[in-house]
């Protein structure tokens, strides 16, 4: 899929690309009395963010949805941008990423030093697995959101002391858990909507190993990490690695 996306950015566009950078570097070379090499250039990014410049592999990486969608603006202040990062890291050394050095070399290339763009990212967006959300409650507040992972320290914290429970800032109170709410946004979470809708399975025969497992992972899904809870499988059900792997990923995805 990478290859398929550096593809989709026809020659004659990477040639403008080049020869922007090609230009910068010219402009700095005069100014600071020194060659720059001209970096290795990818189009493999993706996201949020237009580009990327990473001056120890000498490299720039430029969102090729984006780049596409706005050439001429990215051709005119994107690539600058980054080719400001190298040149920056090149003559002044560890320096801020866009701190007074960097906007220096952006005012030398002609180019107003502004840290973010303003494209938009509908289009180049990366499609993110939706986590599980928990309840929790306090003196002041019926409901507080947390992640996954806070949610296995703080049941992790209780299992071991009671009484050490994690407080609210506000009011001093401890936190109590009040329930889970589901593979559900942050948003979704605050508005009351419940969990998305699950695919049915087949009834498991009872004392099948698949149940056996299934019972196992519930009781630990929230307090134990994805390896213990795999060796756990090895251990108990006398499972290989590779089939207690799958036995959890199968668990995990009955349990959602």
């Amino acid at each position: 899929m990478s290859c398929l996306r550096e593809i989709m950015v026809d020659q004659k566009l990477q040639e403008r690309v080049a020869e922007k950078i090609r230009e910068c570097l010219d402009i700095a070379e005069q100014r600071f009395d020194r060659s720059f090499q001209t970096p290795e250039i990818s189009y493999k990014l993706r996201g949020l963010v237009a580009g990327q410049a990473n001056s120890r592999l000498w490299r720039i990486r430029i969102n090729s949805i984006l780049l596409q969608e706005n050439t001429d603006d990215m051709l005119n202040s994107t690539v600058p941008h980054e080719v400001a990062h190298l040149i920056a890291d090149k003559v002044y050394g560890h320096i801020r990423s866009h701190g007074a050095e960097w906007k220096s070399v952006m005012r030398l290339l002609g180019i107003s030093p502004n840290r973010c763009h303003r494209y938009d990212t509908t289009n180049s967006r990366v499609k993110v697995n939706v986590k599980h959300k928990f309840c929790y409650k306090c003196n002041c507040r019926d409901m507080i959101i947390v992640g996954p992972v806070r949610h296995r320290k703080m049941q992790s914290r209780f299992s071991m002391n009671k009484n050490s429970g994690y407080r609210c800032c506000s009011c001093k109170g401890y936190l109590v858990f009040v329930k889970p709410l589901g593979q559900v946004t942050y948003e979704q979470a605050r508005d009351g909507k419940t969990k998305r809708p699950t695919k049915k399975y087949h009834v498991l025969k009872k004392g099948s190993k698949m149940e056996r497992a299934l019972h196992i992972y519930k009781e630990n899904q929230f307090l134990l990490s994805r390896i213990t809870i795999i060796c756990l499988f090895m251990t108990t059900l006398g499972m290989s690695k590779a089939g207690a792997t799958t036995y959890y990923y199968n668990c995990q995805k009955r349990a959602a």
